[in-house]
């Protein structure tokens, strides 16, 4: 069986992806395989050390797959996308993990529909506020907002906001991947969407409820040890549920929330006002 995990940056992937590695059952894992930098940065960072081990890696790798054609619809045909994931893919067991691809999810789903796929979500209020804290550089996602614009199906929905702060823009970005989120699991092609609350607070019962979805044999020994004690590999954010994002006031997140029409996925996701 091949895993793909689906989840925006700063909701918890990396713990996720570290956490499913350790199944015995998983040969290859692969996280990131759309950064553009990661031909340069293998020997560097150990999480992308398995790369090494596909021999033809820079014939079907390219640094514009970050960012072109970030937004897709699942029949739009990408062949030079499609022949590089078919590459990674190409062996069974293989557990790959894929932030850039939050609106390009659907389109994976239909291009691979004998991969497994789960998501990960976050409070938009928190997946915003870890962004403007930690982003030294600036935030991410709202590099990604005019990507995102460029693609008809999105452009009348974002063109009023692209004058508006980061924080309101990774909301919008929030909504857009929570709605895909929400229409795969309706049809199915995707299950489960876990809570990054859910799995902070009950790790061991979150990692079960993926494993009821992908496996008849329950949770490996390994997982479970690496959901109990995470190592450094990890990038392990800590249990707990304080809501950091309550550190700016209730009135810009309200604001945002109403600017963008999220109130309606977070409710769909059980997040409150």
């Amino acid at each position: 069986m091949n895993l793909a995990l689906f989840g925006m940056f700063r909701s918890g992937t990396n713990f996720l992806w570290w956490v499913l590695s350790q199944d015995p059952q998983f040969k290859h894992s692969y996280t990131e395989p759309l950064h553009p930098l990661l031909l340069q940065d293998i020997e560097k960072y150990k999480h992308y050390h398995s790369f090494k081990d596909l021999p033809q890696l820079e014939r079907y790798f390219s640094s514009d797959f970050a960012i072109n054609n970030y937004s897709l619809r699942a029949n739009e045909p990408y062949p030079e996308l499609e022949r590089y994931l078919s590459y990674l893919l190409q062996e069974n067991n293989t557990l790959i993990k894929i932030n850039r691809m939050s609106l390009r999810t659907g389109w994976f789903v239909y291009n691979f529909p004998h991969v497994a796929c789960i998501g990960i979500i976050r409070d938009p209020r928190a997946v915003s506020y870890s962004h403007l804290v930690h982003d030294i550089n600036g935030p991410w996602d709202p590099i990604f907002f005019d990507y995102c614009m460029q693609h008809k199906d999105y452009r009348k929905y974002l063109l009023p906001l692209q004058d508006a702060l980061p924080y309101v823009k990774i909301i919008a970005l929030w909504r857009l991947y929570a709605e895909h989120m929400d229409r795969l699991v309706n049809t199915k092609a995707m299950a489960p969407v876990i809570k990054l609350e859910y799995l902070s607070s009950n790790p061991l019962e979150a990692v079960a409820t993926i494993y009821r979805h992908i496996s008849h044999k329950g949770i490996p020994d390994e997982v479970i040890k690496a959901v109990k004690e995470p190592s450094e590999d990890a990038f392990f954010w800590g249990k707990g549920g304080k809501k950091l994002y309550e550190e700016v006031p209730a009135f810009m997140w309200k604001e945002a929330i109403k600017l963008t029409g999220a109130q309606e996925m977070m409710e769909v996701f059980g997040y409150e006002m």
